[in-house]
Formats: structure tokens, C-alpha cells, sequence
């Protein structure tokens, strides 16, 4: 697609819409931040608007509810026209995501301040060569869409379960007190097996 033929500020919004679950093909920069403009002006609008009338709030969840699908799509279709394709920013998106599970704060904010960077790049750099015809989107690459889509609340669900611990029925029984001749106690682990878990109640 050449220059010319790139839609306006307001028909790249509207095209965002039409091709709602659209990943193949490609979004040149403008028209991709062309919608991206006029997406988060509404998003303004709309935040500001709750202050003045509050019940505006639902109409404000139902558009980024709404806006979810059409923002991965033309995120996908932009990779694609800089060269890049679903499998990196799936892979990027992913490791950003999970990079809490396995890092410290600090190393992870890092990470993800890094894979940033990179996605922000992607965005803005020009149009790469790609062939004039385009191929629709493979079964994987519409799988690996879903998936990503999905992660957060699947990130979501997993968090909740790691704050309940599998071992909380233990922490009556995991420490005891042992005194020597002296009168001085500490507590100890009842025994090896549960030791490793009762240093999780260790700070109750």
C-alpha cells in the first residue's frame, strides 16, 4: 500500500472496526496511529466525561471492552508491515506478562520497560517490503491470537491461586516449641517434610 492510498485519520478508526478480527494483511504506520489517536482521544473523553455524569462509566468499560479486539488486531497487521510477525509480539507480549513470575520487581519492571522499547520501535518504524498479495492468517497464528489475547486473565486466575497457599491447613501444625534445660524456647519445624512450607507463615 502505498502513501496515497493510506485511509484518513477518521477512516483508519473505522477500518480498525471493520476488520475486527482481521490479523493477516498490513497496517501502515499512519493508519495505525491514526486509529491509535482517535482511540485514546475517546478513551479521554469518555474518563473525563464520568466526573461530570457519572453513570458514563458503563458506556467508558463496554468501548475498551469493545476496542480490546480491534487494538490486537491492528497491532498484529502493523507487525506485519514492519517485518515483524504474530509470533514475536505474541512472544514479547507473553514474556512481559509473565517475567513477575520468575524475577524480583526491580529485574522484571526492567525487562518489561526494555520489551517496551522494542514493541514501541516496531510501531514506528516504516513500511518493510512485503508481497502484494496477502495470505490470510495461518490456524497457529489465529491460535496463538486467541491465546494471547486470553493471557491476562489467565495470569489473573494463576495469581489468585498462588495467594492461597495448597498448605494453609498445615500452619496450625508446622512450628513447636523447644525449650532446653535453661527455659529458652524457639520454635522449630515439626519435621522435614512440611519445614519448606512452614517458612511461608514464617512473618504471621
Amino acid at each position: 500500500m502505498s502513501v496515497s492510498d493510506t485511509p484518513g485519520i477518521w477512516q483508519s478508526y473505522l477500518n480498525a472496526f471493520r476488520n475486527y478480527f482481521n490479523i493477516s494483511g498490513y497496517a501502515p504506520r499512519k493508519e495505525f496511529w491514526s486509529f491509535t489517536l482517535i482511540n485514546v482521544l475517546f478513551h479521554l473523553l469518555l474518563i473525563g466525561g464520568i466526573f461530570i455524569f457519572p453513570p458514563l462509566v458503563i458506556i467508558s468499560v463496554l468501548y475498551q471492552l469493545f476496542s480490546l479486539i480491534p487494538v490486537a488486531s491492528i497491532t498484529v497487521r502493523r507487525f506485519n508491515d514492519a517485518g515483524k510477525s504474530i509470533w514475536t509480539l505474541s512472544l514479547l507480549y507473553i514474556i512481559a506478562l509473565g517475567i513477575d513470575f520468575v524475577l524480583p520487581d526491580p529485574s522484571a519492571g526492567a525487562i518489561q520497560f526494555l520489551i517496551g522499547l522494542y514493541i514501541l520501535y516496531i510501531l514506528i518504524r516504516d513500511t518493510r517490503e512485503h508481497p502484494q498479495t496477502t495470505e490470510k492468517a495461518t490456524v497457529g497464528a489465529k491460535i496463538i491470537f486467541t491465546l494471547t489475547l486470553i493471557s491476562p486473565f489467565l495470569l489473573l486466575i494463576l495469581q489468585h491461586f498462588q495467594a492461597i497457599s495448597p498448605y494453609e491447613h498445615l500452619k496450625p501444625f508446622c512450628t513447636q516449641l523447644s525449650c532446653d534445660g535453661a527455659g529458652n524456647c524457639t520454635e522449630v519445624s515439626c519435621d522435614e517434610q512440611t519445614g519448606s512450607f512452614c517458612a511461608d507463615f514464617s512473618s504471621d
